[in-house]
């Protein structure tokens, strides 16, 4: 929808200009899953704030793994 992606975009504009965040692709969050040694990635549209979405993904790689 492009309204809704419009309102997307000014609102990673605030969040950017008047929060310090950003709003970040959906390949870059997913590679900073991968890196933390998350797989199985899936992305779940958020039906009441369209255009957002929450990222989830399962622990892969063994737990004493990441403590060393």
């Amino acid at each position: 929808m492009p309204i809704s992606r419009a309102a997307n975009n000014i609102l990673g504009l605030s969040y950017y200009h008047l929060l310090g965040g950003q709003v970040c692709s959906q390949e870059n969050v997913e590679g900073w899953f991968r890196a933390a040694g998350y797989g199985n990635l899936k992305r779940i549209n958020l039906r009441k704030v369209p255009g957002n979405s929450l990222m989830i993904g399962e622990l892969t790689t063994p737990e004493k793994e990441l403590n060393n």
